[in-house]
């Protein structure tokens, strides 16, 4: 990548013979940094110094305020003065100026995911607004799952910021899937206990667990009617939720078959 040269007078160095200390390159640097973009830095040289004659140069790190990942920064004298000398601080990769904010799309994107990932169901996920492209940044969305009246609460924050700008989202869901367990309509519990039956009766049964919603936790019960695909009335089924991970979950089933 290019790089970006910043011109800085160190002052009480006039002599060209003098070595500059780690200390007052990193000064150097953050004022440089401050000046030109208006970002807050920390410039790590180590113990290194920096011999003043034109051409010397020192190698060092800066990360940025709001920035996880740190860059180069190569801090070089550049020409001597009077009054002491000038460097050049040369940043790589280059400090892309403005940084644009996250897209309230972007922010909604990466929320969905993350509570995918979380609940094993998909929610629908609202956010309004975006986010400053800064560590620690946050934003409240809306998302709703299944069966819920009522909207949770999902604050997205950003947790870093690579040296080219990409922002790691973490998003923590208010209240949580431990605090209260989601929902599944009925009509979903009878599909699954209709796959589980296949293979004991020979062919996918006709299932019907009636109306509304079940809370997804293990041991939820609730019972079922089976019809074979004819319209044979086979039994009743008496069903379990188990092995449950968010909104996935397994069934156990006991068909208790009509008798003639």
């Amino acid at each position: 990548m290019s790089s970006v040269a910043v011109p800085l007078l160190l002052v009480g160095c006039s002599n060209a013979s003098q070595e500059a200390s780690a200390t007052d390159v990193e000064q150097a640097a953050v004022v440089a940094v401050r000046g030109t973009y208006q970002k807050e830095s920390q410039v790590d040289c180590g113990d290194k110094t920096l011999q003043v004659e034109a051409g010397a140069s020192v190698d060092c790190t800066i990360t940025l305020a709001g920035e996880s990942v740190s860059r180069s920064a190569s801090v070089q004298v550049a020409s001597l003065t009077d009054e002491g000398y000038t460097v050049d601080v040369t940043i790589t990769p280059e400090i892309e100026e403005p940084l644009s904010d996250i897209s309230a799309d972007e922010v909604r994107s990466q929320a969905l995911q993350a509570l995918t990932n979380e609940a094993q169901v998909e929610p629908a996920v609202n956010c309004l607004q975006g986010l400053e492209r800064v560590v620690g940044a946050s934003v409240t969305c809306s998302a709703r799952f299944t069966g819920e009246d009522q909207a949770r609460s999902a604050q997205v924050t950003v947790k870093s910021v690579t040296a080219d700008g990409k922002a790691e989202l973490g998003t923590t869901l208010s209240p949580s899937i431990k605090e209260k367990a989601l929902s599944d309509s009925r009509d979903s519990v009878a599909t699954v206990v209709a796959s589980a039956l296949e293979g004991q009766l020979g062919a996918k049964p006709d299932v019907s667990c009636g109306d509304g919603y079940v809370e997804v936790k293990d041991g939820s019960a609730l019972t079922c009617s089976v019809t074979s695909a004819s319209g044979q009335v086979l039994g009743d089924a008496q069903v379990k939720l188990r092995d449950v991970s968010g909104g996935a979950y397994g069934v156990d089933v006991a068909l208790e078959q009509a008798t003639s």
